[in-house]
């Protein structure tokens, strides 16, 4: 009687280890109950023999009420005595008999002691049960205000800035009454570790230009550093921005560079073409390319491609119209990749390769690259202040959900440049709880450098942003 009350089921848990002993307890879990959460039936809780602990690894989602769930136990090989003991504080602790009254709602708020006695009466085991519940919603994109710093420069405020990423390293460029700083970092991105939003040593120095530059078309290239001074003159810097050299090529814009060359917009009397450099290959113009104004690119790599597909989003066309598309280059040629734009066309916008967390109705998760368009300025003059996605490598682009949306302390910027850098976390620096972890992991966290607001101000910040549960211990 007393085996049939307190249930077996026919499989085991993966998470359970077995043993011969009595009093040992095969699964936990709750009864169903909408009221307090969808599916709570199907959260799954580990069961720790060896140390006596029953918890949930995934926590549930911020504010769910655990002040009145039933649970469902079932043993090994049945028991004779079946108590769970809640402690309360300022009062006698409350004891339930779980094979008298199996539906007894319990306040779970604390973690609740749990006493076995086998059949036969010899063995007495006891096991702590914790309930998690995570104190921050794991699927919001949190940009934590103690992670803000001001931008690496030789200057207090910075009158206007640019930051460049190329592979593993990265690059700010900042101006301040007509003089240059550039700041390097002197480790390689890929050796971030930690959950500082320091990045590392900034190597910092002066820098001058040979003429008057547009900061906003600095870009970093593979050994390379390359601007447009105002007249179009491509310049490069070959020794990390000590002396710079006029190319001899005249572009209006920078888009990036690919497989170690810079590819530019150059305008050939009524016709536009696409330039690289160096070298001598040309690319035609795509109708409805902008030549100007675009994101900066970035680039992902494909199964069925040699080669990786470097994309930028929105931008200023040939004929003074903004651009809401993606467009991407595979080496060869350039071709529009989105079918559905941003619902905006936007220029002097902020793009990301991110990523997206879809937890299913049994509690599952998956991840799933995600493009993060911030920020931008609008076709009226004003700033975008939505976040858009794109979870198709651009091919079609969304509002994000809520919980990706800016908060209030980060306003409306245009000409900011994001970039997710992975930071390799250890199992002391994470913020859930759970049994086994691995020794390390990777976190991506976007940065977001500088930008412009309304007032054409430029903001002296990196901010720091990650979708919480990424920050997570992982589950093993």
């Amino acid at each position: 009687m007393l085996v049939t009350v307190v249930a077996c089921n026919d499989s085991y848990s993966d998470n359970v280890e077995e043993t011969a002993s009595s009093a040992a307890v095969k699964s936990f879990g709750f009864e169903a109950d909408d009221s307090v959460l969808a599916h709570l039936d199907s959260v799954f809780f580990s069961v720790d023999l060896v140390r006596g602990r029953i918890f949930n690894a995934d926590s549930l989602p911020v504010g769910t009420d655990v002040t009145a769930l039933v649970p469902v136990i079932t043993t090994l090989d049945g028991c004779s005595v079946a108590e769970l003991t809640v402690k309360r504080s300022n009062s006698t602790d409350t004891v339930y008999d779980y094979i008298t009254t199996p539906s007894a709602r319990i306040d779970f708020t604390n973690p609740v002691r749990l006493r076995l006695v086998s059949p036969d009466g010899l063995v007495e085991r006891h096991y702590t049960i914790t309930v998690n519940v995570h104190n921050m919603d794991p699927d919001s994109l949190y940009w934590n205000r103690n992670d803000r710093r001001n931008l690496p420069s030789k200057f207090s405020y910075p009158t206007s800035q640019h930051t460049s990423c190329y592979k593993d390293q990265i690059s700010c460029l900042t101006e301040y009454q007509g003089a240059y700083s550039l700041a390097t970092l002197g480790n390689s991105l890929s050796t971030i570790t930690g959950t500082s939003p320091d990045l590392g040593e900034w190597i910092i120095d002066y820098v001058s230009f040979p003429m008057a530059v547009d900061i906003n078309t600095f870009t970093v290239g593979d050994g390379s550093l390359y601007i447009l001074g105002v007249d179009g003159s491509l310049l490069e810097s070959v020794d990390g921005g000590s002396t710079w050299v006029a190319t001899g090529r005249s572009w209006t814009h920078i888009y990036g560079v690919y497989q170690g060359k810079a590819l530019g917009s150059a305008r050939q009397g009524s016709n536009w073409e696409i330039q690289e450099y160096p070298g001598a290959s040309t690319y035609a113009m795509p109708d409805g390319m902008p030549v100007s104004g675009t994101s900066a690119p970035i680039f992902y790599t494909f199964p069925m491609s040699a080669l990786p597909q470097m994309m930028v989003v929105g931008g200023r066309t040939a004929d003074g119209s903004l651009s809401a598309h993606t467009w991407g280059f595979d080496g060869k040629s350039w071709a529009r990749v989105s079918k559905r734009g941003v619902p905006v066309a936007v220029e002097n916008a902020a793009v990301a390769p991110y990523t997206s967390i879809k937890v299913a109705a049994d509690w599952n998760t998956t991840d799933y690259p995600t493009m993060v368009l911030i920020g931008g300025r609008l076709s009226d003059g004003s700033l975008n202040d939505t976040v858009y996605v794109s979870n198709d490598f651009g091919a079609n682009w969304i509002k994000a959900d809520t919980k990706m949306q800016l908060p209030d302390y980060l306003p409306a910027m245009q000409l900011s440049q994001a970039f997710v850098i992975t930071s390799t976390l250890s199992a002391t620096e994470a913020r859930s709880r759970i049994s086994q972890v691995s020794d390390e992991w990777a976190c991506p966290y976007i940065y977001l450098f500088g930008g412009v607001n309304a007032a054409g101000n430029t903001s002296n910040n990196v901010w720091r942003g990650v979708i919480n549960r990424l920050s997570f211990k992982p589950i093993e």
